[in-house]
């Protein structure tokens, strides 16, 4: 039975603080910055969640394996796979982005709509694939330490209690924060990859700009597949992320005025 150290719980707290706080506060300040945006707000949630885990998820985790030749390709062309991995990320969230823009948010094109869109769609993201793995993995670690763990899995299958067991013992006070200042950069990231989508609106050049923003969130998700692979380190990796993100947020703060300009 693995005891978790009040480090990694409280990683864990101020991680989850930081998953769930991150899209309420931005929610807010968007608010009160643009007005009227709860729309694309919204939208943007729902983006994430219809082409992530309604249609890309399950596709790629329980379709595609069930065929030999995919998982041969997966083992044998890995760096390949990484590349159509993150292009399939770019076309499903950048395609989703574009069709809700153009049919459902006509009258929601501003600059600060761009920024709530993606304020929506990173922090759902966050809530979902960080926020709800640390709440599971909060629940495991006070239940091991007062060892209640084995009740807690009582009928669960042996892989899952095995895999539980994995995850606490692999578990560090970094590893939980770099996963929270990851959603940080993301969050950073779709708001500059939304902004990419909205500045084609604004410019009349929608497939052009849509293209542009594929691009860019296949490189950035390759080079999240690819660099571990080429021994980077977590931490480095991190910095790699957290400067892409710097370069969108950049173009986010950049697009500010000739947006408005058009738009107006």
């Amino acid at each position: 039975m693995n005891t978790i150290s009040t480090g990694i719980i409280g990683a864990l707290i101020l991680g989850l603080l930081i998953c769930f706080l991150l899209p309420i506060v931005g929610f807010i300040y968007s608010r009160i910055r643009y007005k009227k945006i709860a729309k694309p707000f919204l939208f943007g949630m729902l983006t994430f969640f219809v082409s992530q885990i309604v249609l890309r998820l399950p596709i790629i985790q329980v379709l595609l394996p069930k065929f030999d030749w995919y998982n041969i390709f997966v083992a044998k062309y890995y760096y390949l796979y990484v590349i159509l991995l993150a292009l399939s990320a770019g076309v499903f969230e950048e395609v989703g982005r574009f069709l809700v823009v153009k049919y459902f948010l006509k009258k929601n094109r501003r600059y600060g709509d761009g920024i709530a869109f993606g304020i929506g769609h990173g922090g759902i993201e966050a809530i979902l694939i960080v926020g709800m793995s640390y709440i599971n993995m909060l629940v495991y670690s006070l239940a091991s330490n007062k060892g209640t763990l084995e009740a807690l899995l009582n009928g669960a299958p042996q892989t899952a209690i095995d895999s539980v067991n994995a995850a606490l013992a692999g578990l560090s006070i970094a590893g939980v924060l770099l996963g929270a200042l990851e959603r940080v950069f993301a969050m950073a990231m779709h708001i500059g990859m939304t902004m990419i989508v909205y500045m084609g609106f604004a410019k009349k050049k929608e497939g052009t700009y849509l293209l542009v923003a594929i691009l860019v969130h296949t490189m950035v998700d390759s080079l999240c597949g690819i660099l571990p692979k080429l021994g980077i380190s977590g931490g480095a990796l991190e910095v790699v992320f957290g400067a892409c993100a710097a370069l969108l947020l950049w173009y986010t703060l950049r697009m500010k005025r000739p947006m408005m300009e058009l738009t107006q």
